[in-house]
Formats: structure tokens, C-alpha cells, sequence
């Protein structure tokens, strides 16, 4: 089986969305995980082995064995690194899957062999263009070979923030309860519009588990919106109460039984499971261009200094986590009623958007009495333009009271030319915040072949910025998570 899953950029709620308060909107981006679960057939095996490979990586090779008595994988002796990541994925998936799976022992006796890969965007690609002599723009980027190597260790890769160890852990679970038939993965856009996120089985099984791997890997439970884009694609966030997990951390390794983690994890046995989430994109017509900073920044360092903050200053904090809320809550909306008047408006929507994309916002008005301009779109768009300069405000005013560099001022002044280019109708610093990363959501109307002059201003802006080095990503928003691929698509990227 193989299947892939996309990476997030948390277009609001960052901070926030660590409280069951508050919401985020995450949407999911077009560069993702790939997996692939094989049967052995080529070579003679060691029964019950589980190989895993990643070919972007040196010594991006793990050789587990699963004993069927006492529900362990073991590593080999040979492994030149550890990967813990992997490792606690695969056996609690193996452990899951040995209780649902009556033909697991018979799927698993030749051993199975696992390839894990990621689009290049999860991974800065500024020493493949020097190398290749490029200069850092969309058409250098797009010209570096797909699943290129990152020539280095996994733990020495430096990433770019669009959540590569939740999309990996996310598409390694799904391909292994996909594998072992256990549940079922949707195989395109198309069926995502029927999903219901309440009802459906095997994606709220696949998010529960996929969860519960993340934390475990990461030595803590976070908020989680990054393995549920990368489960449910872009949506309204809200997170799940953390002591369901929690629970099972107190657990020792004798009582943490397939039964128990299925018990916990199982949506039909356990309806504790309370994470929300509510479908929601960018409104059609617009793209979503993200960028790598050259100087990143350790989210969990800042995310724990503004917790301290949080803690020693309630009432403060309170009023700016409410305005922030409104904030943030009102842009949702807004891309709601976008989308909504894109389906109501027809045409008028989109002429809207033909007329306004050559312009930057300060120019829009001047266009009111064009007939081709549809008032209450107008309106909208002006309303999620001022409404995300509140948003940045609030970041910055939180970056100030808190001293963590969230808007930091270097990013302050990017943002703000990048929203002086024509149809940027937004610009910010995904999640919480930092130097490493920014997103631009730009209108590019309905024929996105033809040239689009935001794409055009924004690629020239970030390739002579001076103040700090910018670096684009293939990336766009896609608004889909988990999917069923075609291992033939893969098999020329694996080594035999």
C-alpha cells in the first residue's frame, strides 16, 4: 500500500491553538510525505523483519524484527543510527494491527519492507541551488529533482517548518493499517467532499493513532493541528483534551497492551476523542507561496516562553488571547463567505477577482464603480486584509509583552512590502511565529496557466530582499489530507 500526507502552515492560531479555548485554521500544502508498505519478494528475508528505507538520506536505512510472543520490534545490531521516530511508529502501529488484523501474522511472515519520502519543501534547498548555480526563485526550485537528497544524516537536515515528522508519522500509520486492511484511505480530492469528519471510521481511528505516535515521539502532547492536516487536510482546528492521551503515558510497558491502546484509541470504544474539526480553505481564485528564512528559530523554546508569560501575567494575557480569538475567528469566517460567494456570485466573483489580482490593495477601491466589480466580494476582501493586519498586530504587541521574536522586525518589514505587490491579500509568519518561514495568499483568478503579476512582484520582492535571505518553496495550498497513491508512481525514486 502506499499513501502520502500533506504538510500544514497554521494560517491563524498560533499560540492559541494549544487551548481547547480557541481554534486554528491549518491548511494543508501541496508538498507531502509519501509511504509505501512492500511485500518482500525480491531477496531472501529473515521472517518477520520490517526493513525501512529513506533514500534522501545517508544512512537513511532501519532493520527492525517483530516477535509475534512478546509484541516487540527490535532493532538490528547493524543499524548504523537510531530512529526513534520510526521505531515507537511501527510498534505501536504492529501492536494495534496484531489484535484487528486476523491475517496479520501471514502479511507480515516474509517480512514487509517500508519506504518513507518527502518533497523536497520540507527541506531547505538553498545548498542544491548554489550547487546547481541558481539563483533562489520559483523556476530554480521547481528545476531541482524531485525527492532530491539531502546529502546528510537525518538528524543533521535542516527543516522548513511545514511539519515533516507529523506528516511522516501520519502517512507511515495510515500505509500500515492500510496494509494490514484495517482501514480504508481515500483515494482522491473527489472523495474528500463526502467525508464526514465526525462519522468517518477509519480517518478518525487513523488521526487517533497517528496522535498518539506524534506524542509519544516528541516526548509530549502538543496541540496536535499537524497531524490532523495532515489526516484531514486544511480545516477550523480544535484541539483534543490532552488527557486522554496523557493517560496512556502513565502506563508501564507490561500494561500498555494492544487491547488497552485500542481501547484509548479506537473511536468506536472511546467517544472522549472531542478535537473538532470544521473543513475550511482559501478561498477559491487565490494561492497559497510560502518562503524559508535563512535564520530559523526552536518553536519550542518560544512556545515555552510565552506559556511562562501566559502563567505569570492571567489577566494580560486573557484580554490579548480574546482579541486574538476574534481575530483570527473573524478571517475564517470571512474565507467562508469568500468560498460561499464564489458558489452564490458565479461569474461576478470571478470578475471581481480578474480586475482586482493587477492591483495592490490601496488600489482597490479606485475600482468600485468598474461593473465588472462585485460590491459585496470587494468588501470581503477588504474586510480580510485589514482583519489580518489586526491579527499581525496582536502577534507583534504578544512578541513585545512576551520578548519572543513572533513578528520579529526584519519579518515585519518583509510582510509588509510583500502586502504592498499586487492581489497579496495577505502575508504573515505561519504558526508561532519566528524567523524561519513566511506565507503570501495571493489572487490568481481562474486561469492559473497565464502569468500572474502577484506571483511575478512577490518571486522579484523575495529574490532581492537584502535584509534577509529568502528562499521560495514549491509549495501551494492543497486542501486535501490523507490519500491513496500509486506505488508505480514511486518505485523509480527507490534504490533496489
Amino acid at each position: 500500500s502506499a499513501v502520502s500526507a500533506p504538510g500544514k502552515v497554521l494560517v491563524t492560531g498560533g499560540y492559541l491553538v494549544l487551548d481547547q479555548q480557541y481554534t486554528g485554521f491549518v491548511q494543508a500544502t501541496s508538498s507531502r510525505f509519501v509511504c509505501m508498505v512492500l511485500k518482500n519478494g525480491n531477496e531472501k528475508i529473515d521472517k518477520n523483519s520490517v526493513k525501512v528505507t529513506s533514500p534522501q538520506f545517508i544512512q537513511g536505512q532501519w532493520d527492525y524484527h517483530w516477535n509475534n510472543e512478546t509484541k516487540e520490534l527490535t532493532e538490528d545490531s547493524t543499524n548504523e543510527s537510531q530512529n526513534y521516530y520510526i521505531q515507537c511508529t511501527i510498534q505501536n502501529t504492529l501492536l494495534i494491527s496484531s489484535k484487528l488484523c486476523a491475517n496479520f501474522e501471514n502479511l507480515l511472515d516474509t517480512g514487509i519492507r517500508i519506504v518513507i519520502m518527502g518533497h523536497n519543501d520540507f527541506y531547505s534547498q538553498r545548498e542544491q541551488l548554489n550547487k546547481m548555480n541558481l539563483p533562489r526563485n520559483f523556476t530554480s526550485i521547481h528545476a531541482i529533482p524531485e525527492f532530491c537528497s539531502a546529502n546528510c544524516l537525518i538528524k543533521d537536515v535542516n527543516k522548513t517548518g511545514l511539519g515533516s515528522s507529523a506528516a511522516m508519522i501520519t502517512a507511515l500509520v495510515s500505509s500500515l493499517l492500510g496494509y494490514f486492511k484495517i482501514i480504508d484511505i481515500p483515494a482522491n480530492e473527489q472523495d474528500y467532499e463526502k467525508i464526514n469528519t465526525k462519522t468517518d471510521y477509519s480517518l478518525n481511528f487513523l488521526h487517533n493513532v497517528a496522535q498518539y505516535c506524534h506524542c509519544l515521539a516528541q516526548g509530549k502532547v502538543g496541540s496536535g493541528f499537524d497531524v490532523s492536516a495532515a489526516v484531514w487536510g486544511s480545516h477550523v482546528y480544535r484541539r483534543f483534551n490532552p488527557s486522554i492521551i496523557n493517560d496512556l503515558y502513565k502506563l508501564d510497558k507490561n500494561e500498555l497492551t494492544a487491547e488497552k491502546l485500542i481501547s484509548v484509541l479506537d473511536p468506536k470504544l472511546n467517544s472522549n476523542w472531542d478535537a473538532i474539526v470544521k473543513p475550511c480553505h482559501i478561498p477559491p481564485g487565490f494561492t497559497m507561496r510560502l518562503a524559508d528564512i535563512a535564520t530559523g528559530s526552536s518553536t519550542p523554546k518560544m512556545v515555552s516562553r510565552v506559556n511562562a508569560w501566559k502563567k505569570a501575567n492571567p489577566e494580560e494575557a486573557s484580554k490579548i488571547w480574546t482579541k486574538l480569538s476574534t481575530c483570527n475567528n473573524k478571517i475564517n469566517t470571512l474565507f467562508e463567505k469568500l468560498t460561499e460567494a464564489s458558489h452564490s456570485e458565479g461569474d461576478c466573483y470571478w470578475s471581481t477577482l480578474e480586475v482586482l489580482k493587477d492591483y495592490p490593495v490601496n488600489q482597490w477601491n479606485q475600482h468600485e464603480g468598474n461593473e465588472n466589480i462585485s460590491k459585496n466580494v470587494l468588501n470581503l476582501l477588504l474586510q480580510v486584509y485589514n482583519g489580518f493586519l489586526e491579527v499581525r498586530s496582536c502577534l507583534r504587541i504578544l512578541s513585545e509583552k512576551t520578548e519572543t521574536p513572533i513578528e520579529p522586525e526584519s519579518q515585519t518589514h518583509l510582510l509588509d512590502a510583500c502586502m504592498e505587490c499586487p492581489g497579496v491579500l495577505m502575508a504573515g509568519v505561519p504558526g508561532a511565529g519566528g524567523y524561519d518561514a513566511i506565507f503570501c495568499i495571493i489572487m490568481q483568478g481562474k486561469n492559473t496557466n497565464e502569468n500572474c503579476k502577484g506571483i511575478d512582484a512577490i518571486e522579484k520582492l523575495w529574490q532581492n530582499w537584502i535584509e534577509s535571505s529568502v528562499c521560495p518553496l514549491c509549495a501551494c495550498q492543497s486542501n486535501f489530507g490523507i490519500s491513496k497513491e500509486d506505488p508505480k508512481n514511486y518505485l523509480k525514486f527507490i534504490k533496489a
